[in-house]
């Protein structure tokens, strides 16, 4: 014997593959509610039914995306409240450290005495090594920051705001203060 799986079915079942399984029996119950509902309403507009289930779904969007809703899992490896600090970091990085690793390799190989073509490979090659080690190490570093000031709710940045005096206006002349 055969079971037909409806298109719901398949949707619930893509969905709950993503999250923890101490969550399932409840998202299960909460998903198929809402699309039953859903569907409902659009049954009531006069839909298709098999026109009307496959309009909820779409609504709904990617099984993967909407897991991770219910999982509070984010999809990012830096998120929206890290990036401009990441980008600051990654782009100075870059722009002082690969220029001086090149100008070390270039000046050392130059030293040692190989040959100018030699030493323009090496160069770039190092230079290349270094801007990929930065780039791979500063993301993992941001992204380990982000998972776990997430996990511990910590505000992003607001311990570095500079501190500036309170400036009040100075008293009008002829004024009490």
């Amino acid at each position: 014997m055969t079971t037909s799986r409806t298109l719901t079915d398949r949707y619930v079942e893509a969905t709950l593959r993503r999250v923890p399984g101490r969550q399932r029996p409840d998202i299960e119950r909460e998903l198929r509610a809402s699309i039953a509902d859903a569907v409902d309403d659009h049954l009531a507009a006069g839909s298709d039914p098999a026109e009307a289930e496959l309009a909820v779904l779409t609504e709904l969007g990617d099984p993967a995306r909407l897991a991770a809703g219910y999982a509070d899992r984010p999809l990012h490896l830096i998120g929206p409240g890290l990036y401009l600090d990441y980008v600051r970091v990654l782009t100075a990085l870059l722009a002082t450290v690969v220029p001086a690793v090149a100008a070390v390799v270039g000046l050392m190989r130059g030293l040692h005495g190989a040959p100018a073509p030699s030493v323009a490979g090496d160069t770039l090659r190092a230079a290349l090594t270094a801007g990929l080690h930065i780039a791979f190490w500063t993301t993992l570093v941001f992204m380990i920051i982000e998972r776990t000031a997430a996990s511990r709710g910590t505000p992003h940045g607001h311990g570095l705001l500079p501190r500036y005096p309170i400036r009040r206006p100075a008293a009008a002349p002829g004024t009490a203060s």
